[in-house]
């Protein structure tokens, strides 16, 4: 049986973005939009939630042989997956935004980084997006291209995945390094 699955790693790094406080410029500007993203990726980690469910949900019903079911909760995954990529977007473009003002370097950093890990997001789940619409057209996957075609898939987003982590990584150690020169 093949099942997606889809990471809940992302946007961790957008949502433990220190805020920074002073340092004149545009700092204020970029904190408010800064707190604009994590409202998105807030939101958009609760429909990762609900898509995971829905994607288990949807091996079961291929499991217990439920074609038209599965099909049927392919297509919310699909709506809900367009969703977060939106969302994704949003607080990302929200990201580069504050990233643009006159802002410290640190700041800048760790928003860069938040940036990278937010489009490694993107990239992950526009490959999960793909696997659904494949599984909508094929949902056992009974032909040759789509067994392959899906294999491929999972490579793909097997590779994002750990991109996104180390992206996430990285933005959670200038957050915690800015965090140590803060507190100094």
């Amino acid at each position: 049986m093949k099942r997606l699955s889809i990471s809940a790693l992302f946007i961790t790094a957008l949502l433990t973005v220190v805020l920074f406080s002073g340092c004149g410029k545009q700092t204020e500007e970029a904190n408010r939009l800064v707190d604009e993203a994590s409202a998105i990726t807030s939101d958009t980690q609760q429909k990762v939630v609900q898509s995971e469910a829905l994607i288990l949900q949807a091996g079961d019903q291929q499991t217990q042989g439920q074609t038209e079911a599965q099909k049927a909760t392919l297509n919310q995954i699909k709506t809900l997956n367009d969703e977060i990529l939106a969302q994704i977007a949003e607080a990302r473009a929200k990201t580069d935004q504050a990233a643009a003002l006159n802002i410290s370097d640190s700041y800048r950093r760790q928003l860069q980084a938040s940036s990278t890990a937010l489009g490694a997001a993107q990239d992950l789940f526009r490959t999960q997006q793909e696997m659904v619409v494949l599984l909508i057209s094929d949902p056992v996957l009974e032909g040759q291209d789509s067994k392959r075609t899906y294999t491929k898939l999972q490579i793909r987003a097997t590779d994002q995945r750990t991109l996104l982590e180390d992206a996430e990584a990285e933005a959670k150690r200038l957050v915690a390094e800015n965090s140590s020169l803060s507190n100094k």
